[in-house]
């Protein structure tokens, strides 16, 4: 599962919506902002980031009478902080509005780039929770995320 969760983490970054979320100038700086099963080694939640975490573990599907396939899903939660024109109460339609159309955007480019050769083939990713908005700290912005989930593999 460790393989697949890092090649998941590699689709993400590989998205220019995800690397301009993130200030990133590549996918391989973009990668910093992907975290695997907990926020960070510290525990500081460092937005805007993604969260990859495993929901199966690896399963094998019979693909013949002697055929196995590997496959299993993932969930992905986004969270950023709100710009700061969005943060007063009654812009928070518009603040979701922005989000929504940011994650389409990511969610169509890594549904594009899984078709391509080296990276995780994704059978389906969806929004499965969300968007969301809080209150991260006293004086902190705040922040608005939403889970996904992602199966992966063939069947």
């Amino acid at each position: 599962m460790a393989k697949a969760a890092e090649a998941m983490k590699s689709l993400i970054a590989a998205s220019s919506t995800f690397q301009t979320m993130v200030g990133a100038a590549s996918a391989a700086a973009a990668k910093a902002s992907i975290y695997l099963g907990a926020y960070t080694p510290a525990g500081a939640i460092a937005r805007p980031f993604a969260l990859v975490s495993s929901v199966s573990a690896d399963r094998f599907s019979k693909t013949g009478l002697s055929g196995w396939v590997e496959n299993g899903s993932f969930k992905i939660l986004i969270e950023r902080d709100i710009a700061a024109g969005y943060q007063p109460d009654d812009r928070q339609n518009d603040a979701e509005l922005e989000f929504r159309n940011l994650i389409g955007k990511l969610l169509e480019e890594i549904a594009d780039l899984s078709c391509q050769p080296g990276y995780l083939v994704l059978r389906s990713i969806e929004i499965t929770d969300g968007p969301y908005r809080y209150e991260s700290k006293t004086g902190q912005p705040e922040v608005m995320g939403c889970w996904m989930a992602a199966e992966w593999g063939l069947e």
